[in-house]
């Protein structure tokens, strides 16, 4: 199917192995088993309450052909979105806790409600 420039566009679908690594899956009724079930194992969140900021990490479970597949680290704050990638679920973990570190170290506090 083109994209929008004309290009073809294929996509390659993975579902993760008991240790977390990406497998091809090609029967579209298995890996939709795979994102309502053993995906949720390859999930993590932090939230950040005193910044009003939240940290999730996941595994993107589609690409393109030629790209192999990453796992996404979400940073959701007031004025920041930012993703970060990493190759595997052992690196992902990691990023996500530096992620989740700095961002409790430099985000700033929410002020309580009726502070000056």
């Amino acid at each position: 199917m083109p994209d929008h420039y004309g290009e073809i566009y294929r996509m390659q679908f993975y579902l993760l192995g008991p240790n977390g690594e990406p497998v091809k899956e090609s029967r579209m009724q298995t890996h939709q088993e795979f994102l309502t079930g053993r995906f949720k194992r390859f999930v993590l969140r932090t939230d950040l309450i005193e910044q009003s900021a939240r940290v999730w990490t996941c595994f993107c479970p589609w690409s393109e052909m030629m790209d192999p597949p990453v796992f996404l680290t979400h940073l959701s704050a007031p004025g920041v979105d930012k993703i970060f990638t990493s190759p595997t679920w052992q690196d992902a973990q990691d990023k996500h806790r530096r992620v989740s570190d700095k961002a409790r170290r430099v985000l700033p506090l929410t002020p309580l409600p009726g502070s000056p």
